[in-house]
This record gives C-alpha cells, structure tokens and sequence, in this order.
C-alpha cells in the first residue's frame, strides 16, 4: 500500500512538468450572407487545430502531416502539404481537360497555359505584390484584453476590406510559424480572401 501511495505521490508531483500549454483563439466573422460564423484555433508548438461548423482540420507546421475533417457528413482524412497539393492539381487538371474539349483548336494552347497558370495561383499561395494594398493606423490607445494595441486598417484599391487590433505585449511566434500556418489555410479555405494580403 506504501509503495502504490508513493507512486501516486510522484505522478501528482510531476504532473506539472507533463503538463503543455498552448493558445486558445475564438473569433468570429460574418459571410457574405451576413451569417455569423464562429473559428476556434488551437496552437500549439507548431500544430494548429482549426474548428467551424463545417470544417475542422489539424495541421502539423513542422512534418506537413494534415487531419481533415468533415463534421457534417462524418468523414476524415490524413494526408501531407503535398499530397493534398498534388490531389487538388490534378482534380483541377482534370476539369481542365474536359474545358479544353469545348475550345476550338487554334485557342487551345493559348488557354491551355493560362489556366494552368491559374491552377497554381489557387494551389500555392504567393506573397501579395502589395501594388495595391495599404494598411493604415486608425488608432494607438486601444486595450485588447487588458493589452495596449494598436488598430489597423487594411484597404485594397482604396476599398475597406477589414480593421484589427495588434498587440506586441504578447508573442506566440515561438508557438506558430504563420508563414507556414497560411498555406494550410489557403487551401482550405479558398474563401477567406483575407489570407493574401496577411501573406
């Protein structure tokens, strides 16, 4: 009995070295509909959990190994950055094929090479020439849970596209490499336009 309490003893002890923390995020934002739809993200030492309701994947920054996980119908796969590139290619080149039997021959090589071109702007993610792109301080006394931050505005040709607040009393840098996290998310969610100009 001695010798179970004193393991017992020792577990309780170090279940504080076992034990990791990581970051918790929720946001929300509203779709073109006006829905509001609620994110979580869970980051960890380079693995980044992502959770909507109709989406929820885990991807690991350092081997490119991906969960994907679809709540609604119930289904999940485990793939790699490049194998899922490599899939989302050729499904692409594949309707591709089947566009260009429509085309008459003498633009078919013209197309051809311009929509292959677009196939690897929607599968790679390239940093965003910022031609057009401009962000701007709104504001500099802002609290963000008890943090001094910063409010930024983003525009793109002279349009609003959206406002954030940045805080440098907090990094998490060490816990996420978010060059990397974006091309996950570029993939994904090929909706959220706001995954170029963060590049």
């Amino acid at each position: 009995m001695k010798y179970l309490v004193r393991i017992a003893f020792l577990i309780v002890i170090s279940m504080p070295y076992m034990a990791q923390a990581g970051w918790l995020i929720n946001g929300r934002f509203i779709d073109r509909e006006g829905n509001t739809i609620l994110k979580r993200y869970f980051i960890q030492d380079n693995v980044v959990k992502v959770e909507t309701y109709n989406l929820i994947y885990i991807c690991n920054l350092k081997t490119e190994s991906i969960i994907l996980v679809d709540p609604v119908n119930l289904i999940y796969t485990r793939t790699t950055l490049s194998e899922y590139r490599i899939h989302m290619r050729e499904l692409k080149l594949e309707r591709l094929s089947k566009l260009l039997a429509l085309i008459p021959d003498d633009k078919k090589k013209e197309y051809d090479s311009l929509y292959r071109a677009q196939i690897e702007q929607q599968i790679i993610l390239t940093e965003n020439s910022g031609d057009s792109l401009e962000i701007s301080i709104i504001s500099e006394n802002e609290k963000l849970l008890g943090h001094k931050a910063v409010k930024y505005k983003i525009t793109e040709n002279g349009r609003k596209k959206e406002e954030f607040l940045f805080t440098s009393e907090i990094n998490i840098s060490d816990q996420l490499d978010m060059n990397a996290f974006l091309q996950y998310a570029y993939l994904f969610e090929p909706d959220d336009n706001t995954i170029k100009y963060m590049a």
